[in-house]
């Protein structure tokens, strides 16, 4: 197959393609096809999308026994294993392994937190293998690229991978490792395999293991790798762990009716031609009685866990380009968004209403607004370090409107009305006005910004859409004080706002919210070039 018909595969199964160079193609592959992290993988699913055949899978018995004990229940609990044995070693494979390897643990386990995968040189080792769970002192070995043999705990401290990953562990009183038969040392997961099983070009058979929080992400993950190995000529044996046989590639099966996925898909494709798209996905087909299908669903797709997904692939196989675009059958009408007098007012002032997430990062929230990296709800496990935290003000989220609409013509004034949370980061109790705080939460509020941007925008403008706030909202009532509220402006300071130029609003004696002119430190932060004045206040 030439390079340009890799690239029209890939691109049909939905892959964009950045660039096809001399050495390689460069492809963006989406989040729920991992078993597409490696080049097997990807060759297996051009295979199936233009032959229309699935590969098979056998996994031969052996006697090697995985046993797990007790004290990894409150560690890291789940592990699975397999044997791969007459696998040719080379460069190009152990690249695959370890590019697979870095993804799989990135995503699907999550930083390898919930999965880690380890791979060993069987021969060096004798099972039956041990999975348990020991004082970090008690036991020692020589960790991958390392001279010497350390303890757990030494590891930990002076181990590159062990400084990087040490927090998963940490907090635990006993850590886990898998030994063989003479309490020969495999590996510390999820840290650091150890140097006596280092696979190389003179390998031939495989241990793998792989360990984690979920029994089903486990298991996924050694399907993909077993499935890989396999693909490059491995032949699989099965390891007993904990009494259950892996790894397990039967695959799952689901029954689907081609009239629903039609009826789904806007189409009118017969069961023979439905059975074809779906064989070009990589499963295996059985027709039954009254339109229905058995669909085999391959041991290495995590992602098809319902028949929408089978209609998904079969609509991917058909060729998205060849379906006609028609006009809906189904008459509807637009309304506003919001019937907020709040969200009415501001676009009567000219304003247009962004929608902005809920979810930021600490740069963007803190340290391009001049503020201290302090509070704010942390994710605990973030997907992506650009949504780590929920927002505490929706302000930076506007100015990366702005940002982001630096061509359109001038002025710009966006308003966003939206969910924030203060405090948070074990900011406990109460906060000013004794709304009640989550145990080391923050208080969610939802708050108005509004902002202006204009090569002449100046204090007065915002100030005036406050007063127009004022004027046509009972404001006060609006931030829940009722009647004979005094609402007025003072005189602050603030990191984000040119000092002399920014007030806070205080209702009652306590400050609700803050205008003024944006720094233009936060200006040059986030690359706009036309002055901004913005206010933000609670509702």
């Amino acid at each position: 197959m030439s390079a340009e018909k890799a690239r029209e595969a890939i691109e049909a199964l939905g892959m964009p393609v950045d660039e096809v160079t001399e050495n390689g193609i460069i492809a963006d592959i989406t989040p729920n096809r991992i078993d597409l992290f490696g080049v097997e993988g990807m060759a297996r699913a051009i295979a199936s999308f233009v032959s229309g055949k699935a590969n098979k899978y056998e996994v031969k018995k052996s006697d090697a026994k995985l046993i797990v004990d007790r004290s990894v229940k409150n560690v890291r609990p789940y592990i699975g294993a397999g044997i791969v044995k007459g696998v040719k070693i080379n460069d190009a494979l152990i690249r695959s392994l370890m590019q697979v390897q870095e993804k799989l643990h990135d995503t699907h386990g999550r930083g390898r937190r919930k999965v880690a995968i380890g791979i060993h040189n069987l021969d060096a080792v004798e099972p039956p293998f041990t999975y348990k769970a020991v004082e970090p002192r008690s036991i020692s070995f020589v960790p991958l690229d390392m001279g010497e043999k350390l303890d757990l705990e030494q590891i930990l401290e002076r181990h590159p991978k062990g400084k990087e990953y040490a927090h998963i562990v940490r907090e635990k009183k006993l850590y886990p490792v898998i030994v063989d038969k003479n309490e020969n040392v495999l590996s510390f997961p999820p840290i650091i395999n150890g140097e006596l099983t280092r696979v190389d070009e003179k390998t031939k058979n495989l241990f793998l293991d792989v360990t984690g929080t979920s029994k089903e992400a486990v298991e996924i993950a050694l399907n993909i790798l077993a499935c890989m190995l396999a693909d490059r000529g491995g032949e699989l044996y099965s390891v007993e762990v904990a009494g259950e046989i892996m790894p397990k590639l039967t695959g799952s099966e689901m029954t689907v009716a081609c009239r629903d996925i039609n009826k789904l898909l806007g189409t009118e494709i017969g069961e023979s031609e439905m059975a074809k798209l779906l064989k070009r996905m990589g499963h295996s087909v059985e027709k039954k009685k009254n339109g229905a299908m058995k669909v085999l669903v391959p041991p290495y797709r995590s992602d098809v866990m319902h028949w929408v997904d089978l209609a998904e692939d079969a609509a991917i196989a058909y060729g998205y380009n060849n379906f006609e675009p028609t006009l809906p059958s189904l008459a509807t009408i637009g309304e506003a968004k919001t019937n907020d007098p709040v969200a009415e007012l501001m676009v009567g002032m000219g304003f247009q209403e962004a929608v902005n997430f809920t979810l930021t990062n600490p740069k963007s929230n803190f340290a391009k607004m001049n503020l201290d990296n302090k509070g704010g709800e942390r994710m605990l496990n973030p997907l992506t370090q650009d949504f780590s935290m929920v927002r505490t003000w929706l302000l930076p989220s506007l100015l990366r409107n702005v940002f982001d609409n630096r061509n359109e013509k001038m002025p710009q004034r966006i308003f966003e009305i939206g969910e924030c949370i203060e405090g948070g980061a074990g900011e406990g109790g109460r906060d000013e006005e004794g709304h009640d705080e989550r145990e080391n939460g923050g208080v969610q509020k939802r708050k108005l910004c509004a902002v202006i941007t204009d090569s002449r925008a100046g204090f007065e403008q915002i100030k005036a859409v406050f007063e127009e706030l004022k004027a046509e909202l009972d404001l006060g009532a609006g931030l829940g004080e009722g009647a004979g509220t005094k609402v007025e402006l003072r005189k602050t300071e603030h990191p984000s706002f040119i000092n002399g130029r920014c007030a806070a609003i205080f209702v009652n004696g306590k400050e609700k919210g803050i205008m003024g002119e944006i720094h233009p430190q936060v200006l040059l932060n986030f690359s706009i070039e036309h002055p901004v004045v913005a206010l933000e206040i609670g509702l």
